[in-house]
């Protein structure tokens, strides 16, 4: 297994500021997606964005993987999903 250095940036890291430290797993290295303009589009690629993920993640990071999201939208959205028993909410973490 190789290991690689945090990105500056990363979602995955509370210490972007200490570049010299090393994930102990893979680090996905993820682009931002655009944000769809639809109801029906932002559902679907939440879904999707929420399935690719292999444990549990809050609104604001998921929020943080498309471009000109909003935090608040992507929170109402998993809070339908879970309704529907598409996803569950684990400690105010979401998981298909």
């Amino acid at each position: 297994m190789t290991t690689r250095t945090l990105p500056r940036r990363s979602l995955y890291s509370t210490v972007s500021s200490r570049p010299d430290l090393v994930c102990p797993i893979p680090c996905p290295t993820q682009e931002r997606r655009p944000w769809p303009a639809t109801l029906s589009e932002q559902v679907r690629a939440i879904r999707a964005a929420l399935a690719e993920q292999p444990g549990t993640i809050g609104a604001e990071l998921l929020a943080r993987r498309f471009t000109r999201a909003r935090a608040g939208r992507v929170g109402e959205i998993l809070k339908t999903l879970v309704s529907l028993g598409q996803a569950r909410e684990v400690e105010g973490r979401y998981v298909i």
